[in-house]
């Protein structure tokens, strides 16, 4: 590595709205003497400005027509072009596409995932013929006995997160009922979301006794960089439901409590003061480091669960990444940027962990006051691992946080 003493000031513009990143960011890069930094205002700053060498904004502030091909070194913070992963039917449709032609094993940490199209809801039949699989579950549910379970599936938005547009339903009817609330609450017949997914709900997650039982899920941010390596952050979030999971045999009238099973951190916290003692209170439940977490009383055996959890979550993200670096239209990775995502999984009671969803720009704050450590770390490590890199600057520590899982030339999977 070169040295930067005798070298001009990396320029740094940060963009971001959200108040707890930018500040984050901001007081990573002025831990470090190279860095100079400017904070976006989108009244003076030009989006046509290219005086800066880093530029670390709102995807809508991000001029992608000059930073892609810029006449001078420019490193950035989002690739162009991802909806392949971060749109949950787009996903869906690669991943099977992927699964269909190799014999990758990760069909094993999917849920069981149908796109699912709807413009007007008199044609909901018909878009149920396109998943046959769930129509037919949901004709089956309606002759089960007394006492037994039935076959639920979990709706979502292919757009939407923070656990919004959700619906967990084991009837044709829940789903019909569900779309004509959204027509009532709008001024216009055709939906104004028509892509979804419907999945295969995890009827049985894991729960901890240590944790009264609450159903919990994994996020995990991972890194990824130019064209193309792919880090996985090793420091996990749990995130908690606040209320013991239970499971329904059959779904009726309110007797579903939805927070115990949406376990969307927004959601356990909706209508808490957020300066109330409460609110602290309920975030610390709400949130925990995966690898803190008690999943058996004898240690050895909880270190290899959670070693074998996170091999798992390994794989699983090489090879979503694996399928799409081979489809460009819908993924794009570009040499002179890098993104952060917030990966979400779910471990079932066999401890087998499923890959739910993917987000761009994930909401760090969720992280909540008692583990803002590890975003630090995050973002601190991220430079390391991107901008030291592409300057060629002397890193200050090792990003030993940041694991490697992929690397496109060599195809490095686990």
């Amino acid at each position: 590595m070169c040295s930067s003493k005798n070298k001009e000031k990396i320029k740094v513009l940060i963009g971001i709205d959200e108040i707890y990143s930018s500040e984050k960011i901001t007081n990573c890069f002025n831990f470090r003497d190279q860095y100079e930094v400017v904070l976006y205002d989108n009244e003076k700053n030009d989006s046509n400005d290219l005086t800066y060498n880093f530029y670390w904004l709102e995807y809508e502030y991000l001029n992608f027509e000059k930073l892609i091909n810029p006449s001078n070194k420019v490193l950035f913070n989002s690739f162009c072009i991802r909806k392949g992963l971060i749109r949950k039917a787009q996903i869906a449709f690669y991943l099977r596409k992927y699964l269909a032609k190799s014999q990758s094993q990760l069909f094993k940490h999917l849920p069981e995932t149908y796109v699912f199209e709807l413009d007007y809801i008199d044609y909901l039949d018909e878009a149920l013929n396109d998943c046959f699989e769930v129509e037919q579950a949901l004709e089956s549910n309606l002759s089960i006995k007394e006492g037994q379970n039935t076959k639920k599936f979990i709706l979502k938005s292919s757009m939407t997160n923070k656990g919004a547009e959700i619906l967990i339903f084991d009837t044709k009817k829940q789903l019909k009922d569900f779309f004509i609330k959204r027509i009532e609450n709008s001024e216009d017949e055709i939906l104004d979301l028509r892509e979804w997914v419907i999945q295969s709900y995890i009827e049985y997650p894991l729960r901890l006794k240590f944790y009264n039982n609450r159903k919990f899920h994994l996020r995990v941010y991972e890194l990824a960089v130019g064209n193309l390596k792919i880090y996985v952050y090793r420091d996990i979030l749990a995130l908690f439901a606040l209320e013991e999971y239970k499971i329904v045999k059959k779904i009726e009238d309110n007797n579903l409590d939805i927070k115990s099973h949406i376990t969307n951190t927004c959601v356990q916290l909706e209508g808490v003061d957020k300066t109330s003692e409460e609110f602290a209170n309920a975030e610390e439940e709400c949130v925990k480091r995966f690898w803190d977490l008690r999943f058996d009383e004898n240690e050895d055996r909880n270190m290899e669960i959670k070693g074998n959890i996170f091999k798992q979550i390994k794989y699983s993200i090489s090879e979503i990444f694996n399928c799409l670096h081979h489809e460009p239209t819908v993924f794009q990775p570009l040499e002179n940027a890098f993104e952060l995502y917030g990966f979400d999984f779910l471990i079932d009671e066999n401890l087998n962990c499923f890959f739910l969803e993917a987000n761009a720009f994930p909401d760090f704050k969720q992280t909540g006051a008692f583990l803002n450590d590890l975003i630090d770390c995050l973002f601190y490590q991220t430079i390391c691992v991107t901008s030291d890199e592409f300057f060629d600057e002397a890193k200050i520590c090792e990003p030993t946080q940041m694991c490697l899982v992929y690397e496109k030339k060599n195809r490095r999977i686990f």
